[in-house]
């Protein structure tokens, strides 16, 4: 890419899909916790 700095991506949309995508990794490790506390219940 020899044009990247015409490629600089705006962080009004870069800040908010790195703080959904982190976001939805906790509630994915909230979810496996919740699972596997399921699991040993059972």
């Amino acid at each position: 890419m020899k044009n990247y700095s015409d490629y600089s991506p705006n962080p009004l949309i870069v800040l908010p899909l790195l703080a959904g995508s982190y976001g939805g990794f906790l509630i994915i490790k909230k979810a496996f916790r919740l699972a596997k506390q399921f699991e040993n219940v059972e």
